[in-house]
């Protein structure tokens, strides 16, 4: 019965125009419009923020070197450095800054024993958001260490040495950017998870075709002796293996056709994608769990991927750290923020642990809202048909 329910899924929506239109084509020529506008910089490898060595000054007031001043010391260490900083005046590292000589400056003031750092840039971008990088692990280190202070004060060694040791796989050592990727590549990774959500479209309109109150197929199926979860089961899989291959389509339209390359295996890709396509699947089925109305399943799938992929980064560059910095939980709840960083770190920085916590994470996305979906949508009785 699975079997015969999946294939008859497939077929039912091989057969909609608008789910080949909008999932497969428009896809291809979005991105092919993103080649026209920007392409041959990213081909040419014209990257605005490719570095070797990050010039930034310190500016401080404080009469001796403080915890920050030797964590950046120490991350400026060694031959695969990622900063080279010196101490400035706060008006000659202003001066620096405008001339463009160096990155940005951190500037460190000492109120009643505390230090407060701020941090000033001259752009957005791959140096700017390092930078923050930096300065985030600083504070929640320091937070980390005043509450075990207070808390559990003998676990305050061990506690500095993990924070040593993590510092120093994030930042001592200089990340190799495998294939140099412009920054623009981005654009494409967010590209590829709004093309991914589109699956929750396809999702909501599959089950209409379960619901009673929603189609006249509806009434046929509540009346029929399948299996309701088996129907749900079987037709969500066919959603996540075509919006699967419309992803796989997509990369494979990206690498061979358009000639840019993603920074990673085009296998790996292929992978990322069908997952995060049953990322997409799996919350039109949340979608259509909520929601009876059929404008509602029609209206929500389209504000749900177009808003996650602006939060993503797809209009706005630097969006996606604009969030990290005011509202950080949503980068970990948005299935297109969690797919497309997931592709930055395979594509820059390979299999790292983020990396694997962004694989963990849309995983869990897929099973929670199955169960989920699944309990309301067997509970949804009619009083008669």
């Amino acid at each position: 019965m699975f079997g015969h329910l999946f294939i008859y899924q497939l077929k039912d929506l091989l057969k909609q125009k608008w789910c080949i239109g909008w999932n497969f084509l428009f896809p291809i020529i979005l991105v092919s419009a993103f080649s026209l506008g920007f392409g041959n910089i990213i081909k040419n490898n014209e990257n605005p923020d490719d570095f070797e060595v990050m010039e930034i000054a310190y500016v401080s007031d404080a009469p001796n070197d403080t915890s920050f001043y030797l964590m950046l010391e120490e991350i400026a260490e060694g031959d695969e450095k990622l900063i080279s900083f010196q101490k400035m005046s706060k008006e000659e590292a202003e001066k620096a800054l405008k001339n463009k000589e160096i990155e940005g400056f951190f500037q460190e003031e000492i109120i009643e024993n505390d230090s407060k750092i701020t941090l000033s840039v001259t752009k957005n971008g791959m140096s700017s958001t390092l930078l923050n990088e930096i300065l985030k692990s600083y504070n929640n280190g320091k937070e980390v260490f005043n509450k075990i202070m207070k808390d559990h004060p003998e676990n305050i060694e061990a506690a500095a040495k993990k924070y040593a040791d993590s510092m120093k796989n994030d930042y001592v050592t200089r990340k190799t950017f495998k294939n140099n990727l412009s920054p623009f590549t981005n654009y494409y990774y967010a590209l590829l998870a709004m093309a991914a959500l589109f699956g929750s479209w396809m999702c909501t309109s599959m089950i209409q075709g379960f619901c009673a109150n929603l189609s006249e197929r509806g009434k046929r199926f509540e009346c029929s002796p399948a299996n309701k979860m088996t129907a749900l089961f079987a037709g969500m899989l066919a959603c996540t293996v075509l919006q699967g291959l419309a992803g796989a389509v997509l990369i494979l339209y990206i690498e061979f056709v358009l000639k840019i390359s993603l920074g990673m295996p085009v296998g790996y890709a292929i992978l990322i994608a069908f997952l995060a396509s049953a990322v997409g699947i799996s919350c039109g089925a949340l979608i259509a769990s909520f929601f009876k109305s059929e404008a509602l399943l029609v209206g929500i799938p389209i504000i749900f991927s177009m808003l996650c992929s602006f939060l993503s980064g797809l209009m706005i560059e630097n969006m996606k750290e604009i969030v990290e910095k005011n509202v950080p939980i949503l980068n970990k709840i948005n299935p297109a923020a969690v797919y497309t960083d997931c592709l930055y770190r395979l594509g820059n920085y390979g299999a790292d642990s983020r990396f694997y916590q962004d694989i963990f994470i849309m995983v869990a996305m897929v099973i929670i809202s199955v169960i989920v979906s699944s309990l309301l949508l067997r509970r949804r009785n009619y009083d008669s048909l």
